[in-house]
């Protein structure tokens, strides 16, 4: 019998937490310095197995001295079982699972210290929600430094003394920022998947797929459809990003490559760049960094242009936030 209770009770804790790191890799002990910080992927599913960070990441960040994981804010937790997310998830909810999870970080990660709060933590949010979310998370809760790779949601400015782009206007309506980049990327995603039958065609690294990230194309999808002229201001998404400029280090990056889409994916990144840069006395801008990823396609075992994307990855954090 007590056999039976020392089986039961770490059952019974595990379905109060959520399974929340995919990999953990610490860093390796032949690394010449150890880094106090822990890079932490999370990863849009429509990027696909093929194109993800994760793999390569796994061995690139500790063999540099970095603890690495990753999360996954669409996951359930295990007391959820196997019910299907709603399709009207909100970036709320899906932010308040973030925060959990970096929260409860250490518990998953052995050996890290201190480094068990988010505000040693370097985020990695590659993929449009996964950006957007990330900022959203970054107004109340601390990060070492933030990495936003293809931020294609681009947030209502809610900042008093904002710029002219995503201002609200004086009868305190929303911009029509949000709404445009929504219907944009959805727009975009469904191109990309009538056009994925024709071989010849570059797809661009987000691809619609019927079996890859339901989650997110419901999350957009439901989006959508509260932004619709029908639906109540109460309904709609109208949440302002407030979060001031230079209030942590931050990079931009995007997808580059052949494909149709890729002057949509530049916009963006430096629109986001350029809401995040901090203005200062004169002509002094604490401007935020934007790179463009040559190709976004994974080689097996690492090819050079992944291998290119971690090193500049890292050469900033060595520079910026170590």
């Amino acid at each position: 019998m007590l056999h039976a209770k020392k089986t039961i009770v770490p059952a019974l804790r595990l379905l109060r937490r959520r399974t929340i790191i995919t990999s953990s890799v610490a860093p390796s002990p032949d690394v010449f310095i150890e880094r106090p910080e822990v890079v932490v992927l999370a990863e849009s599913a429509l990027y696909g197995d093929n194109n993800s960070w994760e793999g390569y990441s796994m061995s690139f960040f500790p063999s540099s001295g970095l603890h690495f994981a990753s999360i996954d804010v669409f996951r359930r937790s295990p007391a959820a079982g196997h019910r299907p997310r709603h399709d009207g998830d909100s970036l709320d909810a899906l932010e308040r699972t973030m925060a959990e999870d970096l929260s409860r970080l250490g518990g998953d990660v052995h050996d890290i210290g201190d480094a068990s709060s988010s505000a040693h933590v370097v985020l990695i949010a590659r993929g449009p929600v996964q950006c957007i979310v990330a900022q959203y998370f970054l107004e109340s809760s601390p990060l070492a430094g933030l990495v936003l790779v293809d931020p294609l949601l681009l947030p209502e400015n809610g900042r008093p003394m904002g710029g002219k782009e995503g201002k609200t206007n004086s009868g305190g309506g929303a911009s029509p920022r949000w709404t445009t980049s929504l219907m944009d990327l959805i727009s975009m995603l469904e191109d990309a998947h009538a056009a994925s039958e024709n071989e010849s065609a570059i797809g661009p690294p987000l691809l619609f797929r019927d079996h890859e990230g339901k989650g997110e194309i419901a999350l957009l999808r439901s989006l959508a459809a509260k932004e619709d002229l029908g639906a109540s201001s109460e309904e709609r998404h109208s949440r302002p990003l407030r979060l001031e400029p230079g209030s942590v280090p931050m990079l931009v990056m995007y997808s580059g490559g052949d494909h149709v889409h890729r002057d949509r994916y530049r916009i963006c990144a430096e629109r986001t760049a350029a809401f995040h840069t901090c203005g200062g006395k004169g002509d002094h801008y604490d401007q935020v960094p934007v790179l463009r990823i040559q190709k976004d396609r994974v080689v097996r075992g690492g090819g050079d242009d992944l291998r290119a994307s971690m090193r500049l990855i890292y050469e900033w954090y060595d520079e910026v936030v170590a």
